[in-house]
């Protein structure tokens, strides 16, 4: 009888273990599908034509950043980054934050097209590739989401447009030569980090700026610079902006960002079902 409860135990424990780690790991996964099916996407391209680097992580000056696909061509190098979000996204090229709204609970997420924007400058950098050099950003959505996203520059689209925007974008006359095409992915290759242990630290780096960041918002502070967060009237909205704008144009539509009770809110609302 001992044994058996001493089983039920361990058992129940190790499912719990199992429940955390799923919890935990979920998101990870479910960005890692959306890229696989970008991957396959772009592989489906000329490989004459072009080179395709797929998840690099290059050194920066505050740590590191992760890319989720370069692509290298004669005619234009492309940046993508690959976002698996559902419901339905709105926001602009100049926010700081865009906002998801999944049956009616709305939550903040990052800017891609400005995250991308830090991507494509450690590319430049370390793929020793000039400002002439014409480098797209590309925000790609792997599922079926609803966006209205504002935006003069880049380009967010879905999945199925993603070659036809690469081939709407190149130039009409090369503006590279094969060689130094491959000298340049070359280049980024060299400055992948590949190492398990450093990936980690990445990970979990990107993960304490986030909560940082929350937590400057939350006391209005900014993010960026340090100044305080004041409440400003727009012609559509209030919104709080940074005390040392003009220098400083870091905007929020408010000051919590702390969604963590949204999993719960939802639950509520299944379990009336």
């Amino acid at each position: 009888m001992i044994a058996l409860l001493i089983l039920c135990g361990l058992l129940f424990i190790g499912l719990i273990a199992l429940g955390i780690w799923y919890k935990s790991n979920y998101k990870h996964r479910r960005g890692n599908k959306a890229e696989s099916k970008v991957r396959q996407v772009l592989q489906t391209l000329p490989k004459d034509e072009y080179i395709l680097l797929n998840d690099l992580m290059l050194p920066t000056s505050y740590g590191t950043t992760q890319i989720d696909h370069v692509v290298l061509s004669t005619h234009g190098i492309y940046v993508i980054e690959t976002k698996n979000y559902s419901g339905t996204l709105t926001g602009n090229e100049k926010s700081e934050q865009w906002e998801q709204n999944i049956n009616g609970f709305r939550y903040k997420t990052g800017n891609a097209l400005r995250q991308n924007r830090s991507h494509i400058a450690a590319v430049r950098f370390h793929g020793y590739i000039s400002k002439e050099t014409p480098v797209h950003n590309i925000v790609v959505f792997a599922r079926a989401t609803d966006f209205d996203i504002h935006h003069e520059t880049g380009e967010v689209i879905y999945i199925d447009e993603l070659l036809p925007t690469i081939q709407r974008l190149r130039s009409d006359e090369p503006i590279l030569t094969l060689e130094q095409v491959s000298a340049k992915a070359n280049n980024l290759r060299k400055r992948n980090i590949t190492d398990k242990k450093l990936r980690e630290e990445h990970n979990k780096a990107a993960r304490a700026a986030k909560y940082e960041r929350r937590a400057k918002i939350e006391q209005a502070i900014c993010p960026r610079c340090g100044g305080e967060l004041i409440l400003r009237h727009g012609q559509y909205s209030d919104f709080y902006g940074c005390s040392n704008y003009p220098k400083c144009d870091f905007t929020v539509k408010d000051l919590r960002t702390n969604y963590d009770d949204y999993n719960e809110r939802r639950k509520r609302h299944y379990r009336r079902y």
